[in-house]
């Protein structure tokens, strides 16, 4: 066997361990949704944003990004709209499919966590 074959064999081998290593700790090294979360305060009740959402019956669930909250619901009649844009203060709520798309900024990875706690009692 060449010099040249075994350097490849060895090379490939150190690159397959650093992708398993990256794999296996990628959580742990790149999990920036706990820093983002922070010490973030809601306020509002959230209680208040459920019954709004039609009760916890309705509600399928809940997902989040860094500035909007996406809830999936069973019956979207049952969602009082123009409440729900005057108690939040929301500008664009939109609704795709039995979606509905809240901007409540940087709160909304909070709002989710809380919500999802809720859902589960």
């Amino acid at each position: 066997m060449s010099v040249w074959k075994i350097i490849l064999i060895v090379v490939g081998m150190i690159i397959m361990l650093l992708f398993i290593f990256m794999m296996v700790f990628w959580k742990k090294i790149f999990n920036y949704r706990k820093e983002l979360l922070g010490n973030q305060t809601i306020n509002f009740s959230v209680s208040d944003l459920i019954t709004i959402l039609g009760a916890k019956e309705n509600i399928i669930d809940v997902r989040a990004t860094m500035t909007r909250l996406k809830v999936t619901v069973k019956e979207i009649e049952e969602i009082d709209l123009p409440l729900l844009q005057k108690k939040f203060k929301l500008k664009k709520i939109q609704i795709i499919n039995q979606t509905l798309i809240l901007p409540l900024g940087q709160i909304s990875l909070k709002v989710e966590e809380v919500i999802k706690a809720e859902l589960k009692r």
